[in-house]
């Protein structure tokens, strides 16, 4: 009969632990599947939330982390997406009024409504000028799609970067002068061998500098450096002037950022420096 009762009470034991057991491990699993399932959807917002064993707790707390990062990028994506478009707007319009302009100036040459000379050279001058300005907002358009596109690759090649930066700086010496700027270029003699696209790597270098020029007042300071170190080379350029605005400091270097968030005729997209 003890007998009996020892068994009755072993199974009723283990059928009560098997049915917490099973409590303890089912709750969990019902929270990540649900959470699995919004995400699939595409729900970034949702949470999931229990107490759990280690385990369990190491699954919610990476889940809930990977839900984070997705958010994350798909509001990244979806301001990339609306820059993108507004980039489009723009460029359709800025493309447009030169084009206006030239069609006008052309049928107004070409029906012989300008006698004075004076000014159809001026109308010469101006359908220049603006079909440059076409050209110029096409190439940027193009080079953007170029750069983003997967089939992209870089021309890397070793070469003398030190001389590299010297060639560039010495193309806005008559700018610097004619601006009133102080130059202090801090490059030393000799080779400094590095892999890079000359190409890609001019273009950023010029920009970063054709701005320092472009926007601080005569008196400004800049600086140009290239360091060699035990983990490479390192190209530093600095100024005293009027700096970046602190609520685009932080996103300079991403795409369609501008200093002037106002567009202008003649400026750029905020491509450049990306």
């Amino acid at each position: 009969a003890n007998m009996n009762l020892f068994v009755i009470q072993a199974a009723a034991s283990i059928m009560f632990l098997s049915a917490w057991t099973s409590q303890k491990i089912k709750a969990p699993l019902t929270k990540i599947t649900a959470g699995m399932s919004k995400m699939v959807e595409g729900d970034y917002n949702y949470r999931i939330d229990f107490k759990a064993e280690k385990e369990f707790a190491v699954i919610r707390d990476s889940f809930n982390l990977m839900a984070d990062k997705l958010r994350i990028a798909e509001e990244e994506n979806l301001k990339l997406q609306q820059d993108r478009t507004k980039m489009l707007m723009d460029l359709s319009h800025d493309i447009k009024t030169p084009i206006s302009t030239i069609q006008y100036f052309s049928k107004a040459l070409s029906e012989g409504l300008v006698d004075d000379e004076e000014k159809r050279q001026r109308y010469y001058n101006t359908i220049y000028a603006k079909g440059s300005r076409v050209s110029e907002l096409i190439d940027d358009l193009f080079e953007y799609v170029t750069l983003d596109s997967r089939s992209y690759s870089l021309i890397i090649k070793k070469a003398d970067f030190a001389e590299f930066i010297r060639r560039i700086v010495t193309k806005f010496y008559d700018e610097i002068e004619e601006k009133g700027l102080a130059l202090e270029l801090n490059i030393a003699e000799g080779e400094m061998l590095a892999n890079f696209d000359e190409k890609l790597m001019g273009r950023a270098i010029q920009n970063i500098i054709y701005n320092a020029i472009k926007y601080n007042p005569a008196g400004t300071k800049l600086r140009v450096e290239v360091i060699e170190t035990t983990d490479g080379l390192v190209f530093e350029t600095a100024d005293n002037g009027i700096g970046i605005s602190e609520h685009i400091r932080e996103h300079i270097f991403e795409p369609f950022t501008r200093g002037d968030q106002s567009r202008k005729s003649d400026g750029g997209y905020g491509l450049g420096l990306a």
